[in-house]
């Protein structure tokens, strides 16, 4: 189950992997699973918009990250960026459907988001199986954030 992302770390924390044991296998789960993606590929000059970007910095090469303050990116940059991520990602969620289908597990989002995460229902088998899966980065539990009262303990 402590299947290693490209880093040589667990997919699945520590503590998570323990929640994990002590539930029944068919026991229904909500995490978040971050899909691998070509990172490769996320050169904006070589993403889905390269045309448009290619245009935009010759017109305007102020426009451009390299001549932006600390390497910013345009709008439209970070648009295409998250694009490409979006498709790499996508790619990687094809490859998860059958693990999800053989554990009854769902999907709770249309697409993967910008980090190339999507969240998902499915048992704690699947969860397992999930991360023996090279489609898959690191899977997190899905937790509701609660925002404490300052000055308050």
């Amino acid at each position: 189950m402590h299947k290693l992302n490209g880093l040589n770390q667990p997919k699945i924390s520590p503590e998570f992997a323990t929640r994990l044991n002590r539930l029944e296998p068919q026991q229904r789960v909500r995490v978040m699973v971050l899909l691998q993606s070509d990172t490769s590929q996320l050169d904006t000059s070589q993403s889905t918009d390269s045309a448009s970007l290619k245009s935009v910095t010759r017109s305007n090469p102020a426009s451009h990250s390299s001549s932006m303050p600390h390497g910013r990116q345009s709008h439209r940059e970070r648009r295409a960026r998250i694009q490409a991520i979006r498709q790499s990602s996508g790619r990687s969620l094809d490859s998860i459907s059958r693990i999800l289908q053989r554990f009854g597990g769902c999907l709770l989002a249309t697409r993967p988001d910008a980090l190339g995460a999507i969240p998902v229902e499915i048992t704690a088998a699947g969860v397992k199986a999930l991360a023996t899966s090279e489609a898959v980065k690191a899977i997190l539990e899905d937790q509701a954030v609660a925002l404490g009262k300052f000055g308050k303990s």
